[in-house]
């Protein structure tokens, strides 16, 4: 049986909150061939597309200058992004914009506080799925 390799791939960490990215990268650190790109907000982490594709977005919800829902439905209405998982992170549950974010596909919520498995499992879930279906334009 012969070995693939596994092409690198890209997460997107987006949080006005340093110590919860630094929080996600920690727990992901494990996981092989796995870049990360950060931003503070969601004007910052859309203007990181042109540069760099992810294959996973991680996204808070509530942020200065671009919110999380604001940057789901902007990146969901992009052809060229609309197919990018992204896990909300978010201490708010019951939000009508929240709910309705939820109905957009590829998209999961993972509450805070969180736990670090959950966190790698949400993250190997798409990562694999997305390992030979994602293409880089």
């Amino acid at each position: 049986m012969s070995k693939q390799k596994l092409k690198d791939r890209s997460i997107l960490i987006i949080d006005d909150d340093p110590s919860i990215r630094f929080l996600v990268k920690s727990a992901l650190r494990n996981l092989k061939n796995v870049h990360f790109t950060e931003a503070g907000n969601g004007k910052e982490g859309f203007d990181l597309l042109a540069h760099k594709f992810p294959d996973l977005i991680f996204l808070d919800v509530v942020m200065p200058v671009m919110n999380g829902i604001d940057f789901l439905h902007k990146l969901r209405a992009d052809a060229q992004y609309s197919n990018i998982p992204v896990i909300l992170l978010t201490g708010y549950r019951d939000s009508e914009r929240l709910v309705d974010a939820l109905k957009l596909p590829k998209t999961t919520l993972i509450t805070k506080p969180f736990l670090l498995e959950d966190l790698v499992e949400q993250a190997q879930k798409y990562l694999s799925t997305n390992q030979s279906n994602l293409t880089r334009t």
